[in-house]
């Protein structure tokens, strides 16, 4: 029987009641409302017009280091949420042109080089738990097919990959099951055992019709595994914004149940399986909405004192080196005061061979491999990115010494 959800190592691991504990932090019992701004905007979801304007910021539309032979935009993005659902939603965002764009031009993280693999352990454990091995599977949005290689060395036989980008060619030249393109109906014309998604679900633009059609094809015992941002990962490709209330009213709303979930390292993962399923038990959820809103009071603080403390770090430092090229650098880079810039030399490094020498936008600062500074004493460093642990690893093992750094595991 399943139903336990967990916690990250710094709660207990029980029954999940959510109150006003969000990141381990006690938050206080009521809303500053004055933090938000009211907005006359319907929910994608429940088409209320409870909503708020959560947070504002700008950013570059490219969120990687690149190549730097074109212009990167920078998007005014605007982020609400729902008082009634408590989902999240872009509520100024990029057309479908604009985000095809991006995703064309993005240089995504490559597990299969071993760069950000303990990110994909969590999902790799969920699946193992909840399906067998011949099990049919469908994981949507499978990238250059990394969690697919990985179940296919553990035993799994018959898992399909969707994936419309160029990823799905590599993928495919690894011998893997998978079909380029978006799903759609086509791909489930029988009742199958299940789907996964890995940071998939919060980038579609339609994603409660997607949800529904992978309901629809789930067989009598069949589980659907979504990974998403726990209320997070605030950025112009992110549509939409989840949390666990959420995922049970979506849950219920399509006549299925939450019988497990696990939220660490910000993120939440939940296992769904029809109502009628009696091989699998409902974990008991106690949800109160209003002790949950200030946590986003919280985060909202969180993403505003990051800026705040990057400035802090680098000001009045004449040499600093920054580790990191992906999404949370380019934030944070561009987050930084002109002054600061102009009067700091910044030296981006990064573990990704395939970003050396690349431009990270907006500040057109080059990305150097890690390398070139092993076995060096450096005075200051920045540690910009999720995968911090593993860097301090590299650090480590790169005979890498330094005397202050700072880290910051999201922007």
């Amino acid at each position: 029987m399943y139903g336990v959800g967990k916690y990250d190592s710094d709660h207990t691991s029980a029954p999940y009641r959510i109150s006003h504990v969000l990141y381990g932090r006690k938050m206080p019992l009521y809303l500053p409302w004055s933090c938000f701004k009211e907005r006359l905007m319907k929910c994608p979801y429940c088409h209320g017009d409870n909503t708020l304007v959560f947070l504002e910021r700008k950013m570059p539309t490219v969120l990687s280091a690149y190549s730097g032979n074109f212009p990167v935009k920078v998007a005014e993005m605007q982020i609400s949420a729902c008082k009634d659902c408590l989902v999240g939603f872009a509520s100024k965002k990029l057309s479908s042109e604009e985000l095809t764009e991006i995703y064309d031009n993005y240089l995504y993280i490559s597990p299969l080089n071993n760069i950000g693999v303990t990110k994909y352990d969590g999902m790799i454990d969920t699946i193992k738990k909840h399906f067998s091995v011949n099990d049919e599977i469908i994981e949507i949005g499978c990238s250059e097919g990394y969690l697919l290689k990985k179940l296919r060395d553990i035993g799994f036989s018959n898992v399909t990959g969707i994936e419309p980008g160029p990823q799905a060619d590599s993928a495919k030249a690894l011998g893997l099951n998978v079909i380029k393109g978006y799903f759609d109906a086509t791909h489930a014309k029988n009742k199958i055992d299940g789907y996964y998604l890995m940071h998939v679900f919060e980038h579609f633009e339609e994603p409660f019709s997607i949800f529904r059609l992978m309901s629809s094809t789930l067989n009598e015992t069949g589980k659907i595994v979504i990974e998403v941002p726990n209320f997070g990962g605030f950025h112009v490709q992110h549509l939409f914004y989840y949390n666990l209330y959420f995922m049970q009213v979506l849950s219920r709303d399509n006549d299925l149940k939450v019988i497990d979930f696990c939220i660490e390292n910000g993120s939440l993962r939940v296992v769904f399986t029809k109502s009628e399923n009696t091989q699998c038990r409902e974990v008991d959820l106690v949800f109160d909405k209003i002790k949950y809103m200030p946590n986003l009071v919280d985060i909202k603080n969180s993403c505003e004192s990051s800026r705040e403390r990057v400035n802090d770090f680098l000001r009045g430092k004449d040499t600093v080196f920054w580790w990191g090229a992906g999404s949370a650098s380019v934030i944070l880079l561009n987050e930084i005061e002109r002054d600061v810039l102009d009067n700091t030399k910044i030296v981006v490094i990064d573990g990704d061979r395939n970003k050396s020498n690349l431009t990270i936008p907006g500040v057109n600062l080059k990305v150097n491999h890690y390398s070139t500074i092993g076995n060096l004493h450096i005075n200051n460093l920045v540690i910009a990115s999720s995968f911090y642990k593993e860097i301090f690893d590299s650090i480590r093992l790169s005979g890498i010494t330094y005397d202050h750094v700072e880290v910051f595991s999201y922007a």
